[in-house]
């Protein structure tokens, strides 16, 4: 069943498709089959029902036995209707059988959007990939009832699975152009008239209405816009970009007594949508602006939420005495007291023993420890506990970091790899391969080693690692302002010895560059004065080596001690994508959708952590 189910009373609508049950209510207490419609060999599109209860059929005189037809429906418990994967349906609600089937077929068998039903007319989409397909229809229920016909049609209007909304005689939605990119579009209700077609950072989405403002949420990047609901233009108040969670932006949103809720992924907010009258201001979650009056967005939800804590990684090797860091971020929008206490283990000694600070809303602290004495471990996995009391609660919470650390060394670069045997790995699996990332320094080049077991290696296989200063943020707006340098190892088709590292990304330059340049742009490899780089292949294990001079990454000073950002993300054609985050304690909330230049095109279904691991320049392992 790939549907929502549908609640009404005692009973459960559900559409399961098929012979035996193309849609089925169940008692909602017992789970009793109440009926099915049965006899009709087809599947289901993923659309959810919807129930109407009163169906008008406006401007016509109907005779009685029509009027008896149709009251037959209403009168009855209602009528069903949904999209099939080839037929927009009407079913009694109350007996299951089916009134009415209108041909429909949807692209790759998806129509996911809930019909929308007003007076006697019905609203349906699905996404135009194929000619026979039609995009957004409106259908207009028969004098008696007991069918349907077509009133017009209007192909922009495509809704890939966002939902549509109807205000004041105008229907709004977003339109399909891939599976990944959109616009937004509002169209008559009764003509079928375009009134605009708007684009939005060149993503579609969901959304949701409320007191004259549309809700509408980018599906790529997160983003919450309050919209005007006009059929003028597409006119966005305020937005903000929802960071927090991971996956793609998918769930709907929906609101209840004046609260916005957004979930993304396993992260649920919500949002006070009541506003705090005239000429209220602040600022909104996540660093959105707030606008005055009755559409500022505050987190209601968030006081009762718990504040999200993560180890940081050693930028030195532990046994030299560091200061590490605890980081906290507090999802309300008002402050609070925390108090966190870690435990390395028995034989660390560390200070403080534990620290209280107090977190303003929506913001982060870095609470700082100094190691004293510390336990080297060869595996380079060190576990740690860490108490954390708020609100007269405590919680203890275990997580694992890693020494994230360039050793000083000069190793040759020809893709053996076992010139960086003294440096400090950090290895993770994925899909039962595992990976290894290696780093070191010297005065001219900075050094990279990924070692990856897979089955062969093919011209899809990259690696993408990325380099920035210790402050640098990756922006939440995919056109915004790269802070880091990224490149790209590969090999060329055929020529698995001959490999080249291009430059992605460097500062100062969009991050829609590196798009660009990764899905159509002619790469041209760096020249061997500024980069060194050699792939190898030997048994199951493939070597990737690079190294890249300090002068094309300036802002990174070869000092012992330094710290910076780093990170480094996979592609195996075996295993998908592989992401060094979920070694190096990286949180759900750290994922973020502009971390890396998508460079080929299954990279889209893909959210990767973020790719500003802290990182560091040390003299030894030890």
């Amino acid at each position: 069943m790939v549907c929502s189910p549908l609640i009404d009373g005692d009973k459960v609508y559900v559409t399961p498709g098929g012979r035996k049950g193309l849609m089925a209510a169940l008692d909602k207490r017992t789970g009793e089959t109440v009926w099915a419609t049965s006899g009709y060999e087809e599947n289901p599109a993923y659309s959810s029902p919807i129930l109407v209860r009163e169906l008008q059929v406006a401007g016509r005189q109907l005779a009685d036995a029509q009027r008896a037809t149709r009251n037959a429906v209403t009168d009855g418990g209602g009528l069903l209707v949904t999209m099939m994967e080839r037929l927009v349906i009407g079913v009694d609600a109350k007996t299951g059988l089916l009134r009415w089937k209108y041909p429909y077929p949807a692209s790759y068998g998806t129509s996911a959007v809930t019909p929308v039903v007003a007076g006697d007319r019905i609203f349906v989409a699905s996404v135009i990939e194929h000619e026979y397909v039609l995009g957004g229809t409106q259908l207009r229920l028969t004098a008696d009832g007991g069918g349907v016909e077509r009133v017009w049609n209007q192909p922009v209007l495509d809704t890939h699975h966002g939902g549509l909304v109807l205000v004041d005689g105008f229907l709004y939605g977003s339109t399909f152009e891939s599976t990944t990119k959109g616009s937004w579009a509002c169209v008559e209700w009764d003509t079928g008239k375009l009134m605009y077609d708007a684009d939005w950072n060149g993503n579609k989405g969901s959304l949701i209405y409320a007191d004259g403002m549309l809700y509408c949420y980018e599906e790529e990047t997160g983003n919450l816009a309050l919209v005007r609901a006009t059929p003028e233009k597409f006119d966005i108040v305020s937005s903000f970009t929802i960071t927090q969670g991971s996956g793609k932006h998918w769930a709907h949103p929906s609101i209840a007594d004046g609260v916005l809720y957004i979930r993304h992924g396993e992260v649920l907010m919500a949002f006070d949508i009541k506003g705090q009258g005239s000429g209220a201001r602040g600022q909104g979650p996540e660093g959105g602006s707030l606008i005055p009056g009755p559409w500022s967005l505050i987190p209601v939800r968030g006081a009762e939420a718990e504040t999200l804590v993560r180890a940081a990684n050693f930028t030195v090797p532990p046994a030299t005495g560091p200061v590490t860091y605890i980081e906290l971020w507090n999802p309300s929008a008002q402050e609070r007291p925390v108090t966190v206490r870690p435990d390395f283990g028995a034989d660390w000694k560390w200070s403080p023993a534990g620290k209280t600070v107090t977190i303003a809303g929506q913001g982060m602290e870095r609470v700082a420890f100094t190691i004293e004495k510390a336990v080297v471990n060869t595996e380079n996995r060190y576990p740690v506990k860490i108490r954390v009391t708020e609100a007269e609660r405590t919680r203890v919470l275990e997580q694992t970091v890693v020494c994230a650390s360039a050793v000083y060394l000069k190793p040759k670069i020809d893709g053996d790899g076992r010139d960086f045997a003294d440096a400090i790995p950090i290895a993770f699996t994925t899909e039962g391969k595992q990976t290894t990332v290696a780093t070191c320094w010297n005065r001219e080049w900075f050094c990279v080693c990924v070692t990856m077991e897979e089955d062969e290696l093919t011209a899809g296989d990259v690696v993408q690692f990325a380099i920035a200063e210790r402050t640098a943020v990756t922006p939440s707006d995919a056109n915004g302002v790269s802070s880091r340098h990224e490149f790209l190892i590969r090999t060329a088709p055929g020529m698995f010895a001959n490999a080249g590292c291009y430059r992605l990304l460097k500062p100062g330059e969009r991050l829609s560059d590196g798009a660009l340049r990764g899905f159509g742009g002619e790469l041209e490899p760096l020249p061997r004065d500024i980069c060194q780089v050699a792939v190898k292949r030997k048994g199951g294990m493939t070597c990737y080596e690079c190294a890249i001079a300090f002068v094309e990454i300036p802002e990174i000073r070869p000092d012992t001690g330094r710290e910076f950002r780093f990170s480094v993300l996979v592609w195996d054609s075996g295993t998908g994508p592989r992401d060094i985050g979920s070694a190096v304690n990286l949180q759900p909330h750290q994922k973020n959708p502009n971390a890396w230049s998508s460079w080929a095109l299954h990279y889209i279904p893909y959210l990767f952590y973020d790719s500003k691991v802290e990182w560091g320049l040390c003299s030894s392992k030890r």
